[in-house]
């Protein structure tokens, strides 16, 4: 979770001088630089990390080692977790993400995008763009958000929204509580967004 905290509040850093809603949608595409390309080698290089040691993704891939290993194999886990359907939302602009939409049938585009770069870089730099960050780091976000393990160290630095009772059981005891202000979402992503009452999550 350190990791995608680090890689967040670069990219924040630099949507300091480019706004993210003043570009929406594709039109982030015309928004690339060397940064840019960096940062979406290391996103996806932490997605490639995530994937690799996560037990679901070894358990359905007997057989072969961890270090040959690779996004081909991960999609084998789609049988007990539909990454296709898992969206994410932008807080500022209120875009709704697939970060592996249609992944059972092709690559996203973001992933497409780190491989170019990463292994041609110079032909590719246009690739390195900001719609392609951004859609890398919603997907590390996302992994983050659904990993079992992770779940109570998601409540506990609140970038899972839940329930009054729940917050308090888990984080109460070991922080100090500050009633007005429960919980503290990722800078960018909103993940399980209830409509209908905001600290509620779905689950």
């Amino acid at each position: 979770m350190k990791l995608f905290q680090i890689l967040e509040n670069d990219l924040v850093d630099y949507l300091k001088y480019i706004s993210i809603d003043y570009y929406l949608g594709d039109k982030r595409k015309e928004i690339f630089s060397p940064k840019l390309s960096e940062l979406l080698i290391r996103i996806g290089s932490q997605i490639d990390i995530f994937f690799r040691n996560w037990d679901i993704v070894q358990s359905h891939n007997p057989g072969v080692s961890i270090k040959d290993l690779k996004f081909g194999n991960y999609k084998a886990i789609n049988k007990n977790i539909n990454l296709n359907d898992e969206i994410l939302i932008i807080s500022a602009t209120n875009e709704i993400l697939y970060p592996f939409k249609d992944w059972n049938k092709k690559d996203p585009s973001w992933l497409t995008a780190y491989n170019n770069v990463k292994h041609n870089g110079f032909d590719y730099k246009k690739e390195g763009n900001l719609l392609n960050v951004i859609e890398s780091l919603s997907a590390l976000f996302l992994l983050n958000c659904i990993h079992d393990e992770l779940q109570i160290k998601l409540i506990e630095y609140g970038y899972r929204k839940v329930d009054l009772d729940t917050y308090d059981l888990i984080v109460r005891q070991k922080n100090d509580f500050n009633p007005a202000y429960p919980y503290i979402t990722s800078q960018i992503f909103e993940f399980e967004k209830d409509i209908r009452n905001p600290y509620i999550s779905r689950y």
